[in-house]
């Protein structure tokens, strides 16, 4: 059938080409970095009023907020401390509003859906570990429904999953990027997603972020268009922690480190997070078992938070493979009188000696007696 055997009635909502483009031009596409172009004026209540709250995934014990939504953070540990089964518990406490290791909540608006994205698990072992987080967490069956329902998980072991390729400025971002930048964003829901893990780091970033600062401030640039997904989710880059900050255990590490000196590889990667988390081994002599082998939190970088209140002690539940419960008050008294004595000297031979009082030099310009 030709256009015109058409029923006049079809042929009215056919558009003309020539018409739609009569007297306009294509408007060009913005470069990137004029996209935000606008003055001060411009930004919705700008120095006029009071801007809204900070929108929070994790609040600390005193109602303080610690993770932030819609930021990249790092997450840094040596292997086998314990991060895996602390994120997939993070995932399960945001999906259900439980509390995250007994010390942090979930924000309100921080309770929702979940990717996890794991570069090195399969499908039978994301199973069984969650299976064990859900058990240690104690979930009802309406918490077990909300967490099957709102985590949506990529086992990815064995597959080349790398977001960036380099640092050529045309070329940042792989197919593997886009491809899941399309998806987060297809299937993000009438609420869309709160946390997206990405676990770990080394198999996301390109071959250069951890030893160029360059590239990794390119895969931090990457990541971050996925916050900006529906739902606003925080980013969670799971990292394995620096070599020298794996010698000892946690009772040895200075609390204040700056974060740079707890993640591997080149600073870009803790400067471009806007927080990072760290967890480390403690190793006691208290002759309890469950207390023989301790993982403590810290928060060395909390950019737009206040810092953590206190580090979070926790232990490995043998009978759940491991995962996190955080100590009560009697066994955290019991691990910091332990931390005391194992830092004091074991005899009087190895204690330092005082140093003798040296006089101080007189700067006054004027003698003995007030004399010159």
């Amino acid at each position: 059938m030709t256009d015109k055997q058409l029923p006049d009635e079809i042929l009215s909502d056919v558009p003309n080409p020539l018409e739609a483009t009569k007297g306009a031009m294509p408007q060009a596409k913005p470069p990137a970095i004029l996209r935000g172009w606008k003055k001060l004026g411009e930004l919705e209540g700008a120095l006029e009023t009071e801007p809204k709250p900070r929108a929070w995934l994790l609040l600390q014990q005193g109602g303080n907020g610690i993770v932030p939504l819609g930021k990249v953070g790092l997450f840094a540990a040596a292997g086998g401390v314990g991060k895996t089964m602390a994120c997939l518990q993070l995932a399960l406490a945001v999906a259900t509003g439980k509390k995250w290791l007994g010390a942090f909540s979930v924000a309100p608006e921080g309770v929702g859906r979940v990717l996890l994205a794991l570069g090195e698990e399969d499908e039978d072992e994301v199973v069984r570990r969650v299976f064990y987080c859900a058990r240690a967490m104690q979930l009802t069956d309406e918490e077990k429904r909300l967490a099957c329902e709102r985590i949506v998980v990529l086992p990815l072991a064995g597959t080349h999953v790398s977001l960036t390729a380099g640092i050529d400025e045309n070329e940042v971002e792989t197919p593997a990027a886009k491809q899941l930048l399309g998806k987060l964003e297809a299937d993000a829901g009438e609420d869309g997603w709160r946390l997206i893990v990405l676990d770990p780091l080394a198999r996301f970033a390109g071959p250069d972020a951890e030893k160029d600062n360059a590239a990794a401030t390119r895969f931090v640039e990457t990541v971050e268009r996925f916050c900006a997904v529906k739902g606003r989710p925080t980013v969670l880059v799971v990292h394995h922690s620096a070599q020298h900050a794996r010698v000892g255990d946690a009772s040895h590490a200075d609390a204040n480190a700056d974060a740079s000196q707890m993640a591997r590889g080149a600073t870009g990667l803790t400067d471009g997070g806007r927080f990072v988390l760290t967890l480390q081994n403690e190793r006691t002599t208290i002759g309890m078992p469950q207390l023989e082998r301790l993982a403590i939190l810290r928060a060395p970088k909390t950019n737009l938070s206040p810092p953590l209140d206190d580090e979070v002690m926790l232990r490995r539940e043998g009978r759940n493979m491991g995962a996190l419960i955080a100590l009560d008050s009697a066994d955290k008294s019991r691990v910091l009188e332990d931390r005391k004595k194992r830092r004091e000297p074991k005899n009087a031979a190895d204690k330092p000696k005082p140093k003798a009082d040296k006089p101080k030099p007189n700067l006054s310009g004027y003698g003995p007696q007030g004399t010159t």
